[in-house]
C-alpha cells in the first residue's frame, strides 16, 4: 500500500507593500497661432491645339515617290514666366515646457511573512506485490496566505510646462502664369497610297521643321520575268527498225520489209515473204538504229521517282494473259548467267565456266568469278569460285574443293584466309577392306592450301544397303595444317572419335594425314558380303597466313 502524504506547512504572510509617492503634473502649453497659406499663382493660358489636316483619299497604291523632304519645326511656343513665390512665415516659438513635478518616493517595500512550517513528509511506504492500490493519504492542511502588504501612495506628478506658441505660417507666393503653348503644325494631307512600285530615290534630309506630307508611296516594281527556261532538246526518235530484206551488203537501213531470199545484203527494201535462204552476203554498213521494239510478254518501263530518283529504275514485267507468268532467262547450250559482261578486267571479270551462275558485280580482280563448271556465286564481293559444283557467297570466300561450299564475311590479306567450308564425302564398301572416301565418291581428295590450318567436324553415316537393320553413326573432330609441300600436313595432337551407335562393331572409321595429296583422308572399314553405303559432312573452319 502507499504510505499516508504528509500535512502540508502552512503559508507565510506577504509583508505589506510601500505607499507610492504622488508626483505634480506640469500645466500644459499654449499652442501657437498658424500662419496664413500664400496665395495661389494664376495658371497660364493653354496655348490653341493646331488643326488636324484632312486624310487624303486612300486610292491605288502607285509608284513609291521621292521622300519629301523633311519639314521645319514649329517653334516652340514661350513658356509663361513663373510666378513669384511668396514669403513663408516665421516659425512661432515653442512655448517654455513646465517643470516637471517630483516623483513621490516610494514606499518602503513591505516586509514578507515568514513561510509556515513544511509539514514532515510521510515514510514511504514499503512496495509490495502490485494489488488493490492503497487509499490515498490525507493532504496536509495548506498555510494561511500571508497578508497583502499596503501598496504606498503615488508621488505626485509635476505640472506639464506650456507649449509655447506655433508661429504664422508666410503666405504662399503667387503662381506665375503658364505660358501660352504653341500652336501644334497642321498635319499634312496624307498622299493617295499608289500602286507599290520601284522604291524611289530617298529625299535629302532637311533641316527639322514642319513635318511635310508623306509623299506618295511608288508602285511596286513588276518582278522581272524569269528567263526562259531553255527548251529540252527533243528527244531523237529512235529509227525504225529496218525490214529485213534479201542479205546482202547492209545499207541505210529502211522500213521493215518482207523478207526475201536470202543473199548478197543489200540495201534494205520492203518486208518481203521469207524465201529460201541464200549465201551470206557481205555485211553492209550499220544502218540507222530503229525505234525500240516492244519485247513480247514483257512492258517495259523506267521508274524516275522517290526512292528511285537518284538510282533510276528499269522494270521488265511479264504481261501475259494467264493469271501467273514465269521468267525464264535460258542461255544457249552450256552458257552461263552472269550479270557482267566478261572483260579480263575487275569490272567485268574472266569468263566464266560451262554452266555457271555468277550474279556478283563487285570484284577487286578478274579471277574472282565463277569459272569452275557448273559453281555459282548468288552475290556478295570478290569471291571465287573454282571447284566444280562449288558455291561461294559472302565477301571474300574462295572455294576449290569439288562440290564445297565456302563463307566468308572478309579476309586479312587474301580471299579464302578466314572462311567456313562444308564437303561431302562418300563411297562404297563390299568387304573389310579399308576404303577412302572422296568428295565425289571416286577420286576427290581433300587439299590443304600452303601455309594453312583446318580445325574440322565431321559426322558420318553408315548403312547397309542388301540388307534391312544395319546403321552406325560417328563423330571425328581434328586439326591439321601444311606449312609447304603437300608432304608437310600433319595432325596437331590426337583424333576424337565418337562412335554415336553402330549396329556392328567391326564397322569402323578413321582419318589420317594424306602426304601424297597434302590434306585428310578419310578411311572406313566395311565387313565381307555386306554392302554400306558411307557419307561424311565436314565442316571446316580455315586459316591462312
Amino acid at each position: 500500500m502507499s504510505g499516508t502524504q504528509g500535512v502540508q506547512g502552512v503559508q507565510g504572510t506577504q509583508g505589506v507593500q510601500g505607499p507610492t509617492g504622488i508626483g505634480l503634473q506640469g500645466n500644459l502649453g499654449t499652442q501657437g497661432q498658424q500662419g496664413l497659406q500664400g496665395t495661389q499663382g494664376i495658371q497660364g493660358v493653354q496655348g490653341n491645339n493646331g488643326l488636324q489636316g484632312t486624310q487624303g483619299i486612300n486610292g491605288t497604291q502607285g509608284n513609291q515617290g521621292n521622300q519629301g523632304a523633311v519639314g521645319v519645326q514649329g517653334t516652340q511656343g514661350i513658356q509663361g514666366v513663373g510666378g513669384i513665390q511668396g514669403i513663408q512665415g516665421i516659425q512661432g516659438s515653442q512655448g517654455i515646457r513646465g517643470i516637471q513635478g517630483m516623483q513621490g518616493r516610494q514606499g518602503g517595500l513591505g516586509t514578507q511573512g515568514s513561510q509556515g512550517v513544511r509539514g514532515t513528509q510521510g515514510f514511504q511506504g514499503i512496495q509490495g506485490q502490485s494489488g488493490s492500490q492503497g487509499r490515498q493519504g490525507i493532504q496536509g492542511v495548506q498555510g494561511l496566505i500571508g497578508t497583502q502588504g499596503v501598496q504606498g501612495n503615488s508621488g505626485a506628478q509635476g505640472l506639464l510646462g506650456r507649449q509655447g506658441t506655433q508661429g504664422t505660417q508666410g503666405i504662399q507666393g503667387v503662381q506665375g502664369i503658364t505660358g501660352i503653348q504653341g500652336n501644334q503644325g497642321r498635319q499634312g494631307s496624307q498622299g493617295n497610297q499608289g500602286n507599290q512600285g520601284n522604291v524611289g530615290d530617298q529625299g535629302p534630309q532637311n533641316v527639322a521643321g514642319n513635318q511635310g506630307n508623306q509623299g506618295n508611296q511608288g508602285n511596286l516594281g513588276n518582278q522581272g520575268n524569269q528567263g526562259n527556261t531553255g527548251f529540252q532538246g527533243n528527244q531523237g526518235r529512235q529509227g525504225f527498225t529496218g525490214n529485213q530484206g534479201s542479205q546482202g551488203n547492209q545499207g541505210p537501213q529502211s522500213i521493215d520489209g518482207n523478207q526475201g531470199n536470202q543473199g548478197n545484203q543489200g540495201d534494205n527494201g520492203t518486208n518481203g515473204n521469207q524465201g529460201n535462204q541464200g549465201n551470206q552476203g557481205n555485211q553492209g554498213n550499220q544502218g540507222t538504229q530503229g525505234n525500240q521494239g516492244d519485247l513480247n510478254g514483257f512492258t517495259t518501263t523506267e521508274n524516275t521517282s522517290s526512292p528511285n530518283n537518284s538510282v533510276h529504275a528499269s522494270q521488265l514485267l511479264v504481261d501475259v494473259v494467264s493469271p501467273a507468268g514465269d521468267i525464264v532467262l535460258q542461255p544457249k547450250t552450256t552458257g552461263a548467267i552472269l550479270s557482267a559482261l566478261p572483260d579480263s578486267t575487275a569490272t567485268g571479270g574472266n569468263k566464266r565456266g560451262s554452266y555457271a551462275v555468277d550474279l556478283q558485280r563487285n570484284r577487286a580482280l578478274s579471277t574472282q568469278v565463277a569459272s569452275g563448271n557448273n559453281t555459282a556465286i548468288l552475290g556478295g564481293r570478290d569471291n571465287t569460285a573454282t571447284g566444280q559444283y562449288s558455291v561461294a557467297f559472302g565477301y571474300g570466300a574462295n572455294i576449290t574443293e569439288y562440290g564445297g561450299i565456302a563463307h566468308s564475311s572478309g579476309y586479312f590479306a587474301e580471299t579464302g584466309d578466314a572462311q567456313s567450308m562444308k564437303v561431302i564425302l562418300r563411297n562404297t564398301t563390299t568387304d573389310n577392306t579399308p576404303t577412302n572416301l572422296f568428295m565425289d565418291g571416286s577420286s576427290q581428295y581433300l587439299t590443304i592450301p600452303n601455309d594453312t590450318t583446318w580445325t574440322v567436324h565431321a559426322v558420318c553415316s553408315a548403312k547397309r544397303t542388301d540388307a534391312d537393320g544395319e546403321s552406325a553413326g560417328y563423330i571425328i573432330s581434328f586439326v591439321m595444317d601444311r606449312i609447304s609441300l603437300a608432304g608437310s600436313v600433319a595432325l596437331v595432337g590426337t583424333v576424337s572419335k565418337t562412335v554415336i551407335a553402330e549396329d556392328d562393331s567391326n564397322w569402323d572409321i578413321n582419318v589420317t594425314a594424306n602426304t601424297s595429296n597434302g590434306g585428310p583422308v578419310f578411311t572406313v572399314t566395311g565387313q565381307n558380303g555386306k554392302t554400306i553405303y558411307w557419307v561424311v559432312s565436314a565442316e571446316i573452319v580455315q586459316v591462312k597466313g
